[in-house]
Parts: C-alpha cells; sequence; structure tokens
C-alpha cells in the first residue's frame, strides 16, 4: 500500500487537514468495518463465536 492508498482509507482527509494525532483520531474505513462485522456477530451469536473472533484477531490483526 502506498501513501495515496493510505491516505484514501481515511475519509477525513477529503474534507479537512488532520493534523491532532495524540488524542482520539479519525478510523479508517478498515477498522470501521472491522469494527462493524465483530458487532455484528455479536450482535447474532453472543459469545458463542468467541473461538472464531479470538482465531481472525490472531490472524489478521496480531
Amino acid at each position: 500500500m502506498n501513501l495515496a492508498e493510505a491516505r484514501s482509507d481515511f475519509p477525513i482527509v477529503y474534507r479537512r487537514a488532520y493534523l491532532n494525532a495524540c488524542s482520539l483520531m479519525p478510523l479508517s474505513n478498515r477498522v470501521v468495518g472491522a469494527v462493524h462485522a465483530q458487532l455484528g456477530d455479536l450482535q447474532l451469536n453472543g459469545r458463542n463465536n468467541s473461538p472464531h473472533r479470538i482465531r481472525f484477531a490472531e490472524e489478521r490483526v496480531i
């Protein structure tokens, strides 16, 4: 991924220059998508799907 591709994953860069990196930062589209996927899974399966979520995190996040 080059710099232009990385920037395109943050919608805020199309509206303003975001210079504050020390507090709550804007989330990338990939992060928002991952959070939505996890919340959807929790909504449908509760904690019954925990092994899958742990495996997903270990394979793709860590």
